[in-house]
């Protein structure tokens, strides 16, 4: 795999997001509704799909089924991982028979298998950070006191206290990794690893503001940045263990340009949009530069 980078556009990237496929695919949000396609290892670049406007009508009726149907990619047609609308935030598993639909007011709806299911929310007032294992459908949610929500698709497991304390100036990341075995939160102040049970395995503190959190799909990894140094920093996902860090602007200094033309990032951009793969690669965005 070599480093690679490319410049995409004068404002910020929204998001970025890995597609477990062949080839390896990262999903590169430009807008809000449009999103590029570029080969994880070698940055070749393989198409956009603008994403339509949203149908009128309930998510079980035919328009909505056939604009779930369209959410994929253009080169091996897998399912986005998340896409966001007007009216909801839309996460699917892998084979796109369960689509999980985040709405406003902490609102959450499972569609699976042509049935919808509003899901048991219990006290919170509002989810801040969620996340959709995309092979058995495990659901996690953190709640803005920063409380644990864990769901095996449409069945409620539990809200767990996990230790974490919301900073609304700093925010808060859950995730889940590929499989549902293991379930990474942070405040920003630190990493919290749990299983699927909301037993606390491990708890690191840090020394510094966690901006984006992401996971390898396995959960083998755990990856993290931070807005004041502009550092990436990588942790084993069996214990939470440092492992390596680098500067951002180092990294991408160092990458080859895929484009004739492009621009560096300014020094002082925060990166914007964080993304683990496979094989121990990373990818993230400062300003419209995505390395």
């Amino acid at each position: 795999m070599m480093n690679w980078r490319i410049h995409l556009t004068n404002q910020a990237i929204r998001e970025l997001h890995t597609i477990s496929s062949k080839p390896y695919l990262l999903a590169v949000w430009t807008q809000f509704n449009r999103v590029e396609f570029y080969d994880m290892e070698s940055g070749a670049y393989y198409g956009d799909r603008q994403i339509p406007p949203i149908p009128d009508g309930d998510y079980t009726d035919e328009g909505w089924q056939t604009f779930l149907a369209e959410l994929k990619d253009v080169k091996n047609r897998a399912y986005l991982p998340v896409v966001t609308t007007s009216q909801a935030t839309i996460y699917a598993t892998d084979d796109g028979q369960l689509h999980l639909f985040r709405e406003p007011y902490n609102t959450l709806k499972l569609l699976s298998d042509g049935q919808l299911t509003s899901l048991d929310t219990a006290d919170s007032e509002a989810f801040i950070s969620l996340d959709l294992e995309r092979a058995l459908g495990v659901i996690v949610a953190l709640d803005n006191t920063g409380k644990l929500y864990i769901y095996q698709q449409s069945l409620f497991v539990g809200q767990f206290d996990i230790g974490l304390t919301i900073d609304q100036l700093i925010g808060a990341t859950v995730i889940v990794s590929n499989g549902g075995g293991t379930i990474f939160a942070t405040d920003g102040k630190q990493i919290v690893m749990t299983d699927t049970s909301g037993e606390i395995l491990y708890r690191k503190q840090v020394h510094y503001n966690i901006r984006q959190m992401a996971c390898s799909p396995g959960g083998g990894m755990v990856v993290t940045s931070d807005n004041e140094a502009g550092l990436i920093r990588i942790y084993s996902g069996s214990d939470l263990t440092p492992t390596h860090q680098r500067f951002a602007v180092d990294l991408i200094a160092e990458s080859q340009q895929v484009q004739l033309m492009a621009d560096l990032p300014p020094i002082s951009v925060s990166i914007s949009a964080l993304a683990a793969g496979n094989k121990g690669s990373i990818a993230f965005a400062m300003s419209g530069v995505v390395c």
